[in-house]
């Protein structure tokens, strides 16, 4: 696992993409982190974000490795 500790004064973009076991994160399409890692790590199983403070997340979209969409959710539109 690996913790993040970015700035998210604001709205913000995160990407996370890995390929090969090639874990890329971009914010605001600048390359923040990047790490490799040895063990196959699974199937996705869950997603955990935890704000220090108050926050809040528009969306959530996850694609497998052939560009299918798997995970929608646009959390603004349940208000």
């Amino acid at each position: 696992m690996i913790a993040l500790d970015l700035n998210f004064d604001g709205w913000q973009n995160l990407q996370l993409e890995i390929i090969d076991r090639n874990i890329q994160v971009y914010l605001n399409g600048e390359n923040a982190l990047s790490h490799s890692y040895e063990e196959h790590a699974g199937k996705v199983v869950g997603l955990r974000v935890r704000f220090v403070g108050s926050g809040e997340l528009h969306w959530v979209k996850m694609w497998d490795g052939k560009g299918k969409l798997f995970f929608d959710e646009d959390f603004l539109d349940n208000r």
